[in-house]
């Protein structure tokens, strides 16, 4: 294995732990509500942030339970530290039914395709939420009627959403990849 190839690795894998951490920050779905404002309800991996206004009580019970923030949380940090792990251990492998897996390769795709099972998931929660409770579509033109107001509205997944899918797929490639990236250690 080559040093600058190791780093060339660890280096892609710190950018993919960025990466989700920006994409954790961004709204995933937003609702648009003519007559009430842009983006008046933001979902993001780890809850909902609304701003209805007197109209709040619309979205009573929309939220997740107060349990999920804090899990949420503690994944992303759980998997930027198994990204970190992964990125500088070397030659370490994990016996498992009789085979040998690489285990910084797997550790760096298993966050990967954790990420993607997170944003498939996301998908199916806010269409069940938001067709419960503000009988929204995941994407596109609705009509609401809040008491007095009738108005039209729009609901749409955010770049937020469609980013998380890309570093998932990235984080799996660049475990698969692994092996072909650093290099194979040379024997003594």
């Amino acid at each position: 294995m080559k040093n600058s190839r190791v780093w060339l690795f660890r280096v892609l894998v710190v950018v993919g732990a960025g990466l989700m951490a920006l994409t954790w920050t961004m709204p995933w779905w937003t609702v648009t509500i003519n007559e009430l404002g842009r983006d008046i309800v933001k979902i993001y991996p780890y809850g909902l942030e609304q701003n209805l206004g007197e109209w709040a009580s619309y979205a009573s019970g929309a939220d997740m339970p107060g349990w999920f923030g804090p899990l949420m949380w503690l994944y992303l940090g759980a998997a930027i530290l198994a990204l970190l792990v992964g990125a500088w251990i070397q030659n370490k492998s994990l016996s498992l039914f009789g085979k040998k897996f690489d285990l910084p390769r797997w550790i760096v795709g298993l966050v990967g395709f954790t990420y993607v099972i997170a944003a498939v998931t996301a998908v199916i929660v806010i269409a069940m939420r938001a067709g419960s409770f503000f009988n929204t579509p995941v994407q596109g033109y609705f009509s609401i009627e809040f008491s007095e107001i009738h108005s039209g509205g729009n609901a749409s997944l955010q770049l937020g959403y469609w980013l998380a899918w890309g570093v998932g797929i990235f984080l799996m490639v660049l475990g698969l990849l692994r092996n072909k990236i650093v290099g194979k250690a040379k024997p003594a």
